[in-house]
């Protein structure tokens, strides 16, 4: 079965990916500070994330499938310490599909080794811890070192979510109804997929899987390894 989509006129509305790739603004003294501009496709939001590991750990948000929503820096909270009212604005408030809540912090695990960074961090992160403990949440710290395990499931996200983000305004539903179609004969590989449509088409069709991906229609191992033409591509179940 061929693959036919209105491929001139989604020419014509796809944004330029250049403007939406994830781009370091700026150095301030090492690697680790590098500040991320990105476009969020999903939350439609333009968002600055100010670590290498705020960057990862945003990307890690759209590739977990218990997370239904997130804020980035939602809101400043308050706890006594000491007697004494302290704030702190959590990195991330995550909601997830059981219903829970939880605040996070994203820190690299060296600033709890440093000296002139450890008792504010661990103050930062006591303010935090009770705050939710009143309000129903739970916290959870994420550091550099958990996120450097899944590097690869990352860097696929990272190329999920800025061909989505060149793809923002355009009504992908029509192409995301022919791969189901197509898949629901019979799961094959992407490179199969792309083979069986016209090559102006390809972008699309390539964004359209990747849209799927995102909303859990398809299954794709995308932890073991980077995706590519080899990489196979299953309808979920409920698809079936």
């Amino acid at each position: 079965m061929a693959m036919t989509s209105g491929g001139d006129e989604t020419k014509r509305t796809v944004r330029s990916k250049r403007s939406f790739a994830k781009v370091a603004l700026r150095e301030r003294g090492s690697w680790s500070n590098n500040i991320w501009a990105v476009r969020d496709p999903i939350v439609h939001q333009d968002l600055i994330l100010r670590s290498d590991v705020e960057y990862w750990h945003w990307l890690s948000l759209h590739a977990d499938k218990d997370i239904v929503s997130f804020a980035i820096e939602p809101f400043e909270v308050l706890a006594e310490i000491d007697g004494k009212p302290r704030r702190s604005l959590p990195d991330c408030e995550v909601s997830f599909t059981d219903g829970r809540k939880e605040m996070r912090e994203v820190k690299y695990a060296s600033d709890f080794d440093n000296p002139r960074k450890k008792d504010d961090v661990l103050r930062q992160i006591e303010v935090q811890r009770l705050w939710c403990e009143t309000n129903g949440y739970s916290h959870r710290v994420v550091t550099d070192t958990e996120l450097r395990d899944r590097m690869t499931l990352l860097d696929n996200w990272r190329t999920i979510l800025t061909d989505l983000a060149s793809y923002e305004e355009v009504d992908l539903e029509p192409t995301k109804a022919n791969v189901i179609k197509l898949l629901a004969a019979g799961s094959m590989t992407f490179g199969e997929l792309l083979s069986q449509t016209p090559a102006h088409q390809r972008d699309i069709i390539t964004a359209s899987v990747y849209s799927l991906i995102r909303e859990r229609l398809l299954e794709v191992d995308l932890e073991s390894e980077p995706f590519s033409p080899r990489t196979f591509l299953r309808l979920a179940n409920e698809q079936q």
